[in-house]
């Protein structure tokens, strides 16, 4: 997968701003430190039970993503 086409963290960061909430509300739902949570934001890629986790607690299906990155690929 292009490393460029899909980063994991801005994506995060962008569906929690979109939920308004917090980094202090997300730092506390995933018992991490808030600087914890902006070296989250910067990844390009994330440990697949962290993405289920955070999934889970944004109430957002971020493996539909890599999910439809893949079909397209397939499909070249």
């Amino acid at each position: 997968m292009n490393r460029e086409t899909i980063s994991i963290g801005e994506m995060i960061r962008q569906v929690l701003k979109k939920r308004k909430r917090t980094v202090v509300w997300f730092a506390e739902e995933l018992s991490c430190s808030r600087t914890n949570i902006y070296k989250i934001f910067a990844k390009h890629s994330i440990d697949t039970y962290d993405l289920l986790r955070i999934s889970k607690i944004l109430d957002y299906d971020f493996f539909q993503v890599y999910s439809e990155e893949l079909k397209k690929q397939k499909g070249k």
